[in-house]
């Protein structure tokens, strides 16, 4: 409270102006509903505080409180049944005996430790809670990930307000939520490795090593767009014109040797896929692609670095095209496509925070974000009950109700 009463004691006429308005705001949101003018307040609070941790903290809540009803909700079927069959089973069954054998019609792969030791940790203290389960795979998801975006915000030296803009457009326009509690490892890896890749780009080697290390102990594709990204920093070394077209045609022949030599792909999956990736996600990602390159090329950044970006994009692209041929890695490899959608993002955002209109920009962004989620979800092949929109509508029904 002091520092509540510190800050305010120094605040210039637009600062207060500005409070008014948070506070106003606040009221009109909760005349609607108490739930959305309680995540309008935790947002409001989190651009007093200048300390990133706690920024982080109150972000990481938001997130959960937007996503409840995913992790409170979400039907046990598909990857996840799959997934709370397991954990359930790992209350009663020995750790040693079930890592590394074969558990129904599935083999728990020894290079995969990660996520079963937290699952048998979590299973032994919580009684087999499935909800429990859901809330630890969501936080930790959503705490590196808004960990992992104010770093990189920092280093697009965004101010320290409009970190907080830039995180909440990259998780909204970003990430596809319902696949948090889906494909739970390779989301759990791949946001470890978009954690390390960010440490790495801030200079911090030894954290971005272990966050590298524990992404693919997560799950093994993790390996391989880190093999692509390493394949893209050693070509970055090398000075010769077109390093980007090179990268693309060998990443392109990887990708057709690892659908087509029969090692990767066994003959009971070749031909079979689990899913599609919808045309206007394809076209959404070639949008924010080239917005991405218009707006890195005018960025005052190392030549190097800007080097690896190109090569590294151009890498991933040709390995996608490479994979297209089989349904089920393309489909498996594009979802690391997120994380590069998650980058560009704040790339671009960090060319529009010099806008003079960008606070009422902000805005628009942050309801595209909010429509971007709710279509994702709602239009999921998962069968979630709510959606963000009805998950906040059955909140005003509620709230009205009383009256």
């Amino acid at each position: 409270m002091e520092f509540l009463i510190h800050k305010w004691k120094y605040l210039k006429t637009t600062e207060i102006l500005n409070v008014t308005v948070m506070f106003f705001s606040v009221l009109f949101f909760y005349l609607f509903s108490p739930f959305l003018s309680v995540l309008a307040a935790l947002f409001f609070l989190s651009l007093v505080f200048e300390s990133d941790k706690v920024r982080i903290s109150i972000l990481t809540f938001i997130f959960l409180s937007v996503y409840s009803m995913i992790i409170f909700f979400k039907p046990v079927s598909g990857d996840w049944n799959w997934y709370t069959q397991h954990y359930r089973a790992l209350q009663s069954i020995d750790f040693l005996s079930y890592y590394g054998h074969t558990y129904g019609p599935f083999t728990i792969k020894y290079t995969e430790p990660v996520y079963y030791f937290l699952s048998f940790v979590l299973s032994r203290a919580t009684g087999a809670n499935v909800t429990a389960l859901a809330l630890v795979v969501s936080t930790i998801f959503y705490s590196v990930f808004t960990f992992s975006l104010f770093k990189l915000s920092k280093y697009f030296s965004i101010a320290s307000w409009q970190k907080n803009i830039v995180v909440i457009a990259a998780v909204l326009l970003s990430v596809t939520p319902s696949l948090v509690l889906h494909l739970v490892r390779q989301e759990m890896a791949s946001v470890l490795l978009f954690c390390g890749l960010v440490l790495l780009l801030t200079s911090n080697k030894r954290s971005a090593i272990c966050f590298l290390i524990v992404s693919v102990f997560t799950h093994q594709s993790a390996a391989i767009v880190l093999g692509i990204f390493a394949f893209s920093y050693l070509l970055s070394r090398i000075p010769f014109g077109s390093s980007w077209f090179f990268a693309f045609v060998v990443s392109l022949l990887m990708g057709l040797f690892y659908v087509k030599s029969g090692y990767f792909i066994s003959e009971d999956n070749a031909g079979k896929g689990d899913g599609t990736v919808n045309p206007l996600v394809y076209l959404y990602d070639a949008i924010l692609l080239f917005s991405f390159l218009f707006s890195v090329y005018s960025i005052k950044l190392n030549p190097v670095v800007k080097s690896i970006f190109y090569i590294f994009v151009a890498s991933y692209m040709g390995f996608l095209l490479g994979v297209s041929p089989e349904p089920l890695p393309l489909l498996r490899m594009y979802f690391y496509v997120e994380w590069f959608r998650a980058f560009f993002i704040v790339v671009v955002l960090s060319r529009m925070v010099s806008f003079i209109y960008f606070n009422a920009l902000s805005v628009f962004i942050l309801l595209l974000g909010g429509f971007y989620t709710n279509y994702r979800i709602s239009s999921s092949d998962l069968g979630f009950p709510l959606s963000i929109y009805s998950f906040v509508n059955r909140s005003i029904q509620s709230w009205m109700f009383l009256f």
